[in-house]
């Protein structure tokens, strides 16, 4: 957990941003996929002996929906429909795929140690996502207002009243190619810019019962300091075991010996 705060908190605010808005733009598109109300038909009858019927059916992707004067509605699902309508069911199942692989991906950079490959990876998922979220409003969009208009001029001929339009699901579906495209890629695209966060770890300082203080380290792996008056520790490191020539701990027991006294020219003997 203590790493996860640290890497967390080294992320840069762009990622942190960016994450949210994919989160919210995941929320958004999840709840036009799975609703019946991308288009919206209703459709009123009404004759010389004043007999009148109200009704409205609701189409989303995978279901629609008739409702009735009283609020009955019975819902079933989607079949014998055009390639044109199933490319679009395709290409927004491939863009909550890409949504749902990109906030992963986001979140394991948020809480771990980060990878600009996979930062690149990321930018690339999201933009696809997001293309092909655009591409399938777009179609579904031209082809409900089509079907509208055909289905006008149909029932005038008739003296029925009609009215087709585009329902909050459709909306909802722009809203987050809106985020993705225009709020979520170029914020992942910056982040992938900058340079990947490195997290500083504090090393910790040991006291033994001597006085000594040993310090480790990942770039010199031993440093020994002790006091000057203090016999060095046992089975202590010397030189040869810091690879970056650290000097070794510094005792009485190697302290400089002062050079031989003289008496009258007689070297002093001890």
């Amino acid at each position: 957990m203590a790493s996860c705060r640290k890497h967390f908190k080294s992320a840069s605010s762009t990622l942190k941003i960016a994450t949210v808005l994919l989160i919210l733009t995941f929320v958004l598109h999840v709840v036009a996929f799975s609703t019946p109300n991308w288009s919206t038909v209703r459709l009123s009858v009404e004759n010389a002996s004043y007999f009148w019927l109200e009704g409205s059916d609701h189409a989303g992707l995978w279901q629609v929906c008739s409702c009735f004067e009283h609020g009955f509605c019975t819902c079933f699902g989607r079949h014998g429909d055009p390639v044109l309508f199933k490319v679009v069911q395709t290409l927004e199942t491939f863009a909550l795929v890409g949504y749902i692989i990109s906030g992963i991906l986001s979140l394991v950079q948020l809480f771990s140690e980060q990878d600009r490959k996979v930062k690149k990876i990321n930018v690339f998922i999201i933009v696809g996502a997001g293309l092909c979220a655009a591409l399938g409003v777009i179609v579904f969009g031209i082809r409900s207002r089509n079907e509208f208009k055909d289905m006008v001029e149909f029932l005038d001929q008739l003296g029925l009243d009609y009215d087709g339009h585009l329902d909050y699901s459709f909306y909802f579906c722009c809203i987050s190619v809106f985020f993705c495209l225009i709020m979520c890629t170029p914020l992942y695209m910056k982040d992938e810019k900058i340079p990947v966060p490195t997290v500083t770890q504090e090393l910790p300082v040991v006291y033994n019962n001597q006085g000594q203080m040993v310090i480790p380290s990942h770039i010199q792996e031993h440093v020994y300091a002790s006091d000057m008056d203090q016999p060095s520790l046992e089975n202590i490191p010397t030189i040869a075991h810091a690879p970056y020539g650290a000097p070794p701990a510094y005792t009485a027991a190697n302290q400089q010996v002062p050079p031989p006294q003289f008496d009258d020219g007689i070297p002093y003997k001890a």
